[in-house]
């Protein structure tokens, strides 16, 4: 590669100056391209990202379908200290009327 780089610059050097200054640029275009290697590691990053992009739907759909039974279990929950209230409230309102004392369940 070295002796391709000294022949190329030895060519430059017999250029005239514009001629020179458009090849220059050209290689500077050429140097900011992609290279078949960086696409190919492109796409196998991509492969990656989706593979790990599947495996975190899968997750996350597993996380929604737990979410949504807390949330049944959470709602059974509270209609059972909803009904328990209610049946302290109604306990409280029979001991206050059997009880001389009811002032103990005040």
């Amino acid at each position: 590669m070295e002796g391709a780089l000294v022949e190329l610059y030895q060519a430059l050097e017999k250029l005239d100056p514009r001629t020179r200054r458009a090849f220059l640029l050209l290689m500077k275009v050429f140097d900011k391209m992609v290279t078949k290697e960086d696409f190919r590691e492109l796409k196998e990053e991509v492969a990656n990202l989706t593979k790990r992009v599947n495996t975190l739907s899968k997750v996350v759909e597993k996380l929604a379908e737990a979410q949504i039974k807390t949330e049944k279990e959470v709602e059974k929950l509270a209609e059972a200290v909803r009904k328990l209230f209610e049946e302290h409230k109604k306990t409280k309102r029979t001991a206050r009327r059997s009880c001389p004392c009811g002032r103990l369940y005040s």
